[in-house]
């Protein structure tokens, strides 16, 4: 009975955290469609979900910056 209700707070949970999508764990769900939250400050946190839930927990990788191209400069 315990399993269902964890579950289902874990999801109501990771769905109101979903905006806060910069935190340093992400959980991964690969059955079915392919989900991902990147809400969790903690690997324990993360690790919490994926033992109810299933899936997998790894670090969140931010997507790297384009690098600004540097003016040139004129020739004369």
């Amino acid at each position: 009975m315990r399993i269902p209700i964890i579950a289902a707070f874990a999801v109501l949970w990771s769905a109101a955290a979903w905006a806060a999508n910069d935190q340093p764990w992400c959980y991964r769900d690969f059955s079915g469609p392919q989900f991902t939250n990147c809400s969790f400050p903690t690997i324990r946190h993360c690790l919490a979900i994926a033992g109810i839930m299933g899936g997998v927990c790894e670090r969140n990788q931010p997507e790297a910056a384009s690098p600004t191209p540097k003016p040139q400069k004129r020739r004369r």
